[in-house]
C-alpha cells in the first residue's frame, strides 16, 4: 500500500478527471495503510508526501536551492539528534517494543554470522534454512527454537546473500541511478521526473525494517532493475518537428 501511495505521488494529472482519480487512489491507499495498524507504513507514507515537496527543489534555477537545502539538513539533523536521544521513550509512547518487535536482537546475532563470511556471504537464499542451516544460530543465541524467515532488513539480506562485494556493486548501481535521477528531475519538471528519486528513497527507507532487496518474486526489486536499465533522461539533441498532415498533389 505504501508503494501504491508512492506511485500516486509521481503522477501529473492532465485534467480534473485524472486529478480526482489520483486523489481517490491516494486516499484509498492511505486508508488501507491506516487500517493495517502499521505505524512504520503510515510514517513512511506521510514522509514520502513531504519528500515529494522537498524534491521539487530540483526544479529551481540558480542558487536559491542552496539555503533551502542547508536549512532542511539542519532541521533533519536536530530531529535525528532528538530521536536518537529519546529513542526508547518515543517507541514505548507509540505502543511498540523498543527492540522493534525483536528485530534488533536478530540484527545483533546476524553481525556475528556476517563476520564469518564477510566477502561473498552465504549465497542467494543460502542463509535462512530454519534449524538445519546457518540460521539456527539465531535461535541458539537467544535460547529459542523459532527461526525467523528473514532479517526484517533489506541491507542485512543483501550482505548475507552476497557479502561485502554484493553491497559494493549494489552501491555502484544505486549511485548510477541516483545521478541520472537527479538529472532527470532537473530536466523534466513534472512529477513523473521525480519518480526515480522518490523510488530510490523508498528503497532505502523501506528496507530499514523490511526485506525487499533480494526477496524472490519481489515487485520492488523488479522496479529497481527497470530503473537501472531504463534511460529516463530526456535527450536534448532530439528535436521534435511539427508534422503537417496536409499534402498537396499536383494534377499537371
Amino acid at each position: 500500500m505504501v508503494l501504491g501511495a508512492t506511485v500516486c505521488l509521481a503522477i501529473t494529472p492532465e485534467n480534473k478527471k485524472e486529478r480526482y482519480v489520483i486523489w481517490g487512489a491516494s486516499a484509498l491507499f492511505i486508508t488501507l495503510v491506516f487500517l493495517s495498524t502499521s505505524k512504520t507504513a503510515l510514517g513512511l507514507a506521510i514522509f514520502f508526501m513531504l519528500l515529494k515537496q522537498l524534491y521539487k527543489v530540483c526544479w529551481w534555477r540558480g542558487t536559491k536551492a542552496i539555503p533551502f537545502l542547508l536549512t532542511f539538513v539542519l532541521i533533519v539533523g536536530c530531529l535525528m539528534t532528538f530521536v536518537v536521544g529519546n529513542y526508547e521513550s518515543l517507541i514505548i509512547s507509540a505502543g511498540r517494543d523498543p527492540t522493534l518487535s525483536g528485530r534488533t536482537l536478530i540484527w545483533s546475532a546476524l553481525i556475528d554470522k556476517i563476520q564469518e563470511r564477510p566477502w561473498l556471504g552465504y549465497g542467494y537464499v543460502g542463509f535462512w534454512a530454519g534449524l538445519d542451516g546457518e540460521s539456527a544460530y539465531i535461535a541458539k543465541a537467544y535460547g529459542t527454537t523459532y527461526v525467523p524467515p528473514h532479517s526484517h532488513n533489506g541491507f542485512f539480506e543483501l550482505i548475507l546473500a552476497f557479502g561485502l562485494w554484493g553491497v559494493f556493486f549494489f552501491g555502484l548501481s544505486f549511485l548510477s541511478i541516483a545521478r541520472r535521477a537527479i538529472i532527470s528531475a532537473r530536466l523534466n519538471q513534472r512529477l513523473e521526473g521525480l519518480w526515480p528519486l522518490i523510488y530510490l528513497s523508498f528503497i532505502v527507507f523501506y528496507n530499514q525494517t523490511e526485506s525487499t532487496l533480494v526477496e524472490h518474486n519481489s515487485i520492488f526489486w523488479v522496479i529497481y532493475v527497470s530503473l537501472a536499465l531504463s534511460r529516463f533522461i530526456p535527450n536534448r539533441n532530439l528535436t521534435t518537428q511539427p508534422i503537417n498532415p496536409t499534402h498537396r498533389f499536383s494534377t499537371n
